[in-house]
């Protein structure tokens, strides 16, 4: 990895906007959602027809908070990851041992697709 690392003079990288806590919180609470809904459906089974009208009108209020949870995940996501923030890191290899493990992260965030490891075989997709 030091190799391919060192084939890189200078990277460009995505410096990441917004609040990622929030954007945590609002997928949380889509799941929280989605969990709800599955259970009001497991319940439909038994309910006489009063109870489907609630049960009707919380799964109409949920879907609807839900459609709105994922407009504002996606706006965020959107102006977490703006090309207008872009930046450059250079030198990195020469102090490797002396930077910090965000910076590192930064670097291989900007550097690595996808790593894949099983079976005592590791195989690092480089992005292009």
């Amino acid at each position: 990895m030091l190799r391919k690392l060192g084939e890189f003079n200078e990277l460009s990288y995505q410096e990441k906007q917004g609040d990622p806590i929030e954007l945590t919180k609002l997928k949380l609470r889509a799941e929280e959602i989605d969990k709800e809904i599955a259970s009001l459906i497991d319940k439909i089974v038994s309910a006489n027809e009063a109870t489907m009208e609630y049960i009707n009108k919380r799964v109409e209020i949920l879907d609807e908070e839900k459609k709105e949870l994922k407009e504002k995940i996606a706006q965020l996501s959107a102006e977490m990851y703006d090309r207008k923030n872009i930046g450059v890191i250079s030198g990195y290899m020469n102090k490797w041992n002396e930077i910090s493990i965000e910076d590192k992260l930064t670097v291989v965030d900007t550097l690595i697709e996808s790593i894949k490891v099983g079976q005592g075989n590791v195989q690092i997709a480089w992005k292009t």
